[in-house]
């Protein structure tokens, strides 16, 4: 058995890496429809290949001693670039790109402006010839991140320590992580609140990441295939193994059973900043998106001699295209 992200399964699945599992319906109730879904993969059928075992996601984390949480977009704007200027900053919002950019951070943002990676089908799965990345509610909002860019509130040099420095050393009231970070930032001693980020002009969402097991096809000819299928179906689903994992990894456990025995007010908060929130797309043609949706927000939001996101992000519409084939 292998345990990994759920965005592993359309590779995996597709290769025949690993083999379907089967749970019953009492089991499945335990467990948000998404985080099923995101361990679904077929073509024609989808089948189940894998048992959700943690959930995370990123937020915006708030220094509450510095500024107040914000209820919009444009009071977390203004209370950003206003403290920004307190403490002469190059950004208002502390959030990682660096030079090959980091869609996933970003993708709140995106998410926000109406952007989406994939749409679905008529049978509702994700349909990889219907690339969002570019679509016109998307470049319609696009010229926000210009002006986002022009006034310094994102900045694409920031990486995942100089983002977190900046929090920690209060050269930014705002800052976008995840639980990764939860130690650090009770550690601190600063006063803090993790929020979704505000809506835009559509929710804010985060990508969703699920954790979980997967039984491979060498289970069998290691003569392990019945015993590493129950162990994943049978032991891994219960609400006392999902606690245990979750406590021991600072993670919220996909069991809802397991949830209510969360008493971490850090994981809580970031359990809530996830709600409607995007489950990475799990077929193998995500790999197709990372680099250039990645790059095309570097591209939009390094300061001077930035590319006009509308260009930007076209741009990167059509070299994913190209990949996908």
């Amino acid at each position: 058995m292998i345990v990994g992200a759920h965005d592993w399964t359309g590779q995996l699945a597709a290769n025949g890496l690993v083999e379907p599992i089967y749970l019953s319906p009492a089991v499945k109730k335990q467990f948000p429809a998404y985080t099923l879904n995101a361990f679904s993969y077929g073509l024609a059928v989808k089948k189940l290949y894998g048992v959700p075992t943690q959930i995370e996601n990123i937020g915006l984390v708030v220094n509450t001693s510095l500024v107040k949480v914000p209820t919009t977009f444009a009071q977390l704007e203004k209370e950003a670039l206003a403290y920004k200027k307190k403490v002469h900053a190059a950004f208002g919002i502390a959030v990682q790109q660096g030079a090959n950019g980091d869609a996933y951070h970003m993708y709140p943002f995106f998410s926000g402006l109406g952007g989406y990676i994939f749409g679905t089908n008529s049978a509702g799965n994700l349909d990889p010839s219907n690339i969002g990345v570019a679509n016109k509610a998307f470049l319609k909002n696009a010229g926000l991140i210009d002006k986002w860019n022009k006034e310094g509130l994102i900045n694409a040099a920031l990486t995942y320590d100089t983002a977190q420095n900046a929090f920690l050393k209060k050269q930014a009231a705002f800052y976008i992580t995840g639980p990764w970070a939860s130690q650090v930032l009770e550690q601190s001693g600063i006063k803090f609140k993790i929020i979704q980020l505000p809506k835009i002009v559509d929710a804010s969402v985060p990508f969703l990441g699920v954790q979980g097991a997967m039984v491979t096809k060498y289970a069998d000819p290691h003569g392990v295939g019945g015993l590493a299928a129950d162990f994943v179906t049978n032991y891994l689903t219960t609400p006392a193994a999902q606690l245990s994992l979750a406590i021991a990894n600072g993670r919220y456990p996909a069991n809802t059973v397991a949830g209510k025995g969360v008493h971490d007010p850090v994981l809580a908060e970031f359990g809530k900043a996830g709600a409607g929130g995007v489950p990475m797309p799990n077929i193998p043609q995500m790999n197709s998106v990372w680099a250039d949706l990645g790059a095309a927000w570097v591209k939009a939001t390094k300061g001077s001699g930035a590319t006009p996101a509308k260009t930007a992000f076209s741009a990167a519409a059509r070299s994913i295209a190209d990949k996908i084939g």
